[in-house]
């Protein structure tokens, strides 16, 4: 007998009511049962068109009325029962598991659970093949007998029969099954011997079936309802010479964008050209969620609506996150990232978006970074952080009072629904927790779904553990959660589009063109594994063999009469090649990209302004937005103040304003001069216009926070020292002087304890031994190089007046002391980074990077009519002096710094020059950006996102 194709197979068996169609998955038949119908224009029976696992439930099963089958919910509830006991066992010594289960997580089984589960219908096989001396000397196997035994038991006990443990001999029922493409299926071979003998059994393979060439020219009824009668030879001019060159081609793409990027237009010149429409393409990926979103977004641009059949696990998806955000919440003691993701999910219509804002801002403000355990008690820093501040009654913009009602409302109910102990308990508190939090009538209706099938999974659950009374473990959230993430759901679109597929799954259709994308080596290689929990040397000593699918399931989708085969040189996780199977077959011709057929990208034709005739309606308006907003919004040189002054004198006038005015007018500090170098934009961006990120996350304690502290504390320390007799620095005085900064740094520390939140205490608690010791080393190091000195202020403001720029250059020194020949002594200090030396002096072009020791020394000579002797920074943390200004000079013929005081004249002038330059630049509104050859500062800098210089046609604009 000669092959038939799958087409005339069909047809031959149709007329016969009583035959029944077997495929390999319900994608399949429920293709043929619509084709079939369209061509036929009769009626067909849907269950006459069913898949594999349905064949074998009403012919193979063993169906035993007095018993209930076990199912996935049965067997999870089991292994959760079953684990909960391994649990109790373990805490005593005697666990019922060694190696299946280790001991030391015998307590956190959860993750366990569905793993375990899974091995369930697999294990009397394994434990018929295994002799008695391997369940004696392998501790694994002698676990899954264990296993194995407490499973039959339950069975026996809860009447209940594994469905893969007991199969019925085959029953006919009187029809004919035509079993199509069954070598698909993972457990054929199995059923293969038994099937073969049977005179109502028809079994064709994929080496039984040829290739129908004109598979795609058949009848088709038009979706009005009229009927469109094509012969063969009509149907086969329609198609393009296109598919005529790629058809049984494999294409190989240097990189899996590429090759995205090329099936996108070829979808859209076949279906813009009316070639084809969107029903008769398929599109077949293995790892699909690899090209899922680059594939969207390129159709999209396109115009070419596609539809991904792929589902995902209800807690993957909006409305089902909700479950996994809630015992996040319970599990991380309410830490403030927990709660920012459950309560910003927009997806979910909370009642008071308002009051959620204010909480998550409250968090972020006073740092509730998370609860946690002292002593075996758990501390709740949102609760302890509003008692603290409600009883110190300090100012705060927040309504205290609400935010606390509405978190410990929201704490309570989510607590509740967490430790709920069954699951009729949990399904009540669930309600409750969403009749509190929901607005029900605003939800999205996709989120609305997938809610309502987890739902429907919850009632299941509960059905499931009313008959099985004696297997609940209390904790019916972690399992309902643990099924919910084993659950997947279809997202079903209302909007038409070509379908894409996971590989495998429609194996067996025949569209008009099959497109099967990523058929690399990894990709399309499809091995069934019986035993995947076992080790290989087990598998082999159990005969358990693993089969190579693969080549079968290639051969099945090269039956199509116009299937395309893609891959990439690089796929997403690196360089790949095309499956084996592919590249030996003389049917396939394989293509490089360049004898691939060239194909005009419409997209990037209409960005050019070119070929919109023959372009997606779609992308065709995308692109007229796009222009007509560049119509009414011109871009103007003149308008750009990152290259060219602003032209408007109101605009360049209060610019000039803001940035000069801290506590008085026409003022600038040594730090705005010191951005201005860097970047006069960046400058006018963070200082004039106060631009900066906005804070997301919380951070316990930052650099910036430790050196405010720092300079408070030295501030105090050395005002205090000013107010003694005499205001001079003693070194003899040291160990006193170590004892009143240990008294300072405590009461620095409680005082800014006070204003902060319950968590920073103990983080401020850690930090006294650090400060402590910084500072200490500081006097120990420090202070007899200033004996005898006398304090004249720390944080002295100092301040000097340019008339003929009208402006005042002003800032505020860390501390100004002067020695016994009334010279004075600047130090700043420096948290952790001190400047480098070669910031502070003149580069090969004349120019300095830091001038804040240089406004210091002009300032201060000026106001306090007398000299500078010594200048320098002192890092505390990395307890460094970086000397400036000292009367003995370099320390080395080859050093930069420290000089004399005269010798540091070069840069004083530099000082008035660039100040100069800056006023001229604020009185002309002129504020560039950063020189094109310094433009590595932009990879740090901190409004680049409001800039964008780099991504905006940078200079040539």
């Amino acid at each position: 007998m000669g092959k038939s194709s799958l087409q005339e197979l069909l047809y031959s068996y149709l007329d016969n009511r009583n035959a029944v169609f077997v495929f390999p998955s319900a994608v399949p038949a429920q293709f043929w049962a619509r084709r079939l119908c369209e061509t036929t224009q009769k009626p067909v029976a849907l269950e006459r068109f069913i898949a594999w696992d349905e064949f074998k439930e009403q012919c193979l099963s063993a169906h035993q009325s007095e018993k209930r089958p076990a199912n996935s919910l049965i067997r999870m509830l089991f292994t959760s029962h079953l684990l909960e006991e391994n649990a109790k066992e373990a805490t005593s010594g005697t666990p019922l598991f060694a190696e299946l289960l280790p001991p030391s997580y015998a307590s956190d089984y959860t993750p366990f659970i569905g793993h375990i589960s899974s091995m369930l219908p697999s294990l009397k096989i394994i434990i018929e093949r295994t002799s008695e001396i391997t369940f004696k000397t392998d501790t694994y196997i002698r676990d899954l007998r264990i296993l194995f035994h407490r499973y039959s038991d339950f069975l026996a006990s809860h009447n209940l029969y594994e469905p893969d443990w007991i199969r019925s001999p085959f029953q006919d029922h009187g029809r004919h099954w035509i079993l199509i493409l069954p070598d698909l299926t993972d457990d054929w071979e199995s059923y293969e011997n038994e099937l073969s003998s049977q005179q109502s059994v028809f079994i064709f393979m994929v080496k039984d079936i040829q290739i129908d060439e004109h598979l795609h020219a058949v009848n088709r009824v038009s979706i009005c309802g009229s009927t469109l009668e094509k012969s063969p030879e009509e149907s086969y001019e329609r198609t393009s010479n296109l598919l005529i060159k790629i058809k049984q081609s494999l294409l190989q793409f240097p990189s899996w964008r590429e090759e995205i990027r090329y099936v996108a237009n070829l979808l859209a010149q076949l279906v813009h050209s009316k070639t084809l429409s969107i029903e008769e393409i398929v599109l077949s990926i293995p790892n699909l969620e690899n090209y899922a979103e680059e594939l969207s977004l390129e159709c999209k641009l396109r115009g070419i609506p596609i539809s991904i059949r792929q589902g995902k696990a209800l807690t993957d998806q909006s409305g089902g996150r909700l479950f996994p955000l809630l015992q996040d919440c319970y599990q991380t003691h309410w830490s403030y990232r927990a709660m920012k993701n459950l309560l910003t999910d927009q997806s979910l219509p909370w009642k008071e978006p308002q009051l959620i804002q204010q909480l998550l801002n409250f968090g972020l403000e006073y740092r509730c970074l998370s609860g946690y355990k002292n002593n075996n008690r758990i501390t709740d820093v949102w609760l302890e952080t509003f008692k603290h501040i409600l009883e110190a009654n300090i100012g705060t913009p927040f309504s205290i009072i609400d935010l606390k009602q509405f978190y410990q409302q929201l704490q309570r109910d989510i607590s509740d629904v967490v430790n709920a102990h069954n699951f009729t308990e949990l399904r009540t508190k669930l309600i409750l927790f969403a009749g509190n939090h929901f607005d029900r009538e605003r939800i999205n209706p996709d989120t609305d779904k997938v809610y309502a099938r987890a739902m429907e999974e919850l009632a299941r659950l509960i059905e499931t553990e009313e008959h099985l009374a004696d297997c609940s473990t209390g904790k019916a959230f972690p399992l309902f959660l643990a099924h919910l993430k084993t659950t997947t759901y279809v997202y079903q679109s209302d909007i038409e589009g070509i379908a894409v597929y996971p590989y495998r799954v429609a194996a067996g259709i025949a569209p008009t063109l099959h497109i099967v994308m990523n058929v690399t080596q990894d990709g399309a290689s499809v091995i069934v594994d019986p035993a995947p929990f076992l080790r290989e040397d087990r598998k082999k000593s159990l005969e358990c063999v693993s089969r190579d699918r693969s080549k079968a399931f290639i051969d099945a989708y090269s039956l199509s009469s116009i299937i395309v085969y893609t891959a990439p040189d690089r796929g997403v996780t690196g360089h790949t090649i095309p499956h084996q199977a592919l590249t030996s077959e003389n049917q396939i011709q394989c293509k490089g990209e360049t004898e691939a057929p060239l194909l005009k990208d419409s997209y990037r034709l209409e960005e050019l302004g070119t070929g919109l005739e023959a372009s997606a309606p779609y992308t065709i308006q995308q692109l007229a937005w796009k222009r007509s907003q560049q119509s009414y919004r011109p871009y103007v040189l003149s308008q750009d103040i990152r290259k060219a002054p602003i032209d408007e004198a109101v605009l360049r006038d209060t610019m000039y304003t803001r940035l000069t005015t801290k506590r008085d007018p026409n003022h600038i500090s040594p730090t705005d001069i010191n951005q201005f170098i860097t970047c006069p934009h960046q400058w006018l961006l963070t200082r004039g216009l106060a631009i900066r990120e906005p804070q997301l996350e919380i951070e316990t304690i930052g650099q910036k926070e430790i050196g405010i502290l720092y300079h408070a504390i030295l501030e105090a320390f050395f005002n205090h020292l000013q107010e003694t007799p005499g205001r001079r620095i003693r070194a003899s005085e040291i160990e006193n002087y170590n004892r009143i900064l240990k008294t300072i740094i405590k009461d620095k520390i409680a005082d800014q304890q006070n204003e902060e939140g319950a968590f920073q205490e103990s983080v401020y608690e850690m930090l006294f031994q650090r400060i402590k010791e910084n500072l200490i080393i500081y006097l120990t190091n420090e202070i007899p190089t200033l004996d005898s000195c006398s304090v004249l202020g720390s944080e002295y403001h100092l301040r000097r007046h340019y008339p003929e720029l009208d402006i005042y250059l002003a800032g505020t020194a860390d501390l100004i002391l002067m020695d016994t020949e009334g010279q004075l002594i600047i130090i700043d200090f420096k948290t952790n980074n001190a400047p480098k030396k070669r910031e502070l002096w003149l580069d090969s072009s004349g120019m300095v990077s830091n001038f804040q020791i240089a406004a210091y020394i002009k300032m201060a000579e000026q106001q306090l009519k007398t000299t500078v002797s010594r200048a320098a920074f002192y890092s505390i943390e990395q307890r460094m002096n970086v000397k400036v200004i000292d009367p003995e000079g370099p320390s080395k013929k080859n050093t930069i710094l420290p000089v004399k005081r005269t010798d540091y004249e070069p840069v004083l002038t530099k000082l008035d020059e660039t100040l100069a330059l800056m006023v001229d630049y604020l009185k002309i509104g002129n504020y560039p950006v950063v020189h094109p050859a310094n433009r590595g500062i932009c990879t740090s800098c901190p409004v680049k996102a409001v800039c964008r210089i780099n991504f905006s046609g940078g200079d040539k604009a």
